[in-house]
């Protein structure tokens, strides 16, 4: 067993393609492979590595927090529906700010546990799909 963790800049979920990078005495670090910070680091140093498989993966803790932003009309009970979409989908909010951006609209940023890339898209989606909302990202 090698000693990994997981890239802050990219934070990568379980779905999503990834690549390792052998660090000087913290092991590996975990990247998605389309991570911009790749780039900056010593290409001989990358490594191929894979998600365990769904069988292997049960019984583990698999929640990884992520960072999104929700940019919406600013309508009554929008924030009630983005929560009620999240909740929906068996996910956890950590944290959640608002502020207002530019035109007025709502601008909602959220600190959420997730399992997988697949769980994650699919919460995107479907706030997205929401009444006044102009659009769901991952941060």
């Amino acid at each position: 067993n090698v000693m990994t963790s997981f890239a802050r800049c990219c934070n990568p979920l379980p779905g999503e393609d990834i690549t390792g990078y052998v660090t000087r005495g913290r092991g590996v670090t975990i990247h998605v492979s389309s991570c911009d910070q790749l780039e900056h680091l010593e290409p001989e140093r990358l490594v191929e590595v894979a998600w365990m498989s769904e069988e292997e993966m049960k019984g583990t803790p698999g929640r990884r927090t992520v960072r999104m932003r929700v940019i919406a009309e600013n309508e009554q009970n929008t924030l009630v529906s983005i929560i009620t979409a999240l909740s929906e989908k068996k996910i956890t909010i950590n944290e959640m700010r608002t502020r207002e951006g530019e035109d007025r609209t709502g601008v909602v940023t959220l600190s959420v546990n997730v399992s997988t890339a697949k769980q994650l898209r699919a919460a995107l989606k479907s706030i997205e799909e929401l009444k006044g909302i102009i659009s769901a990202d991952r941060l």
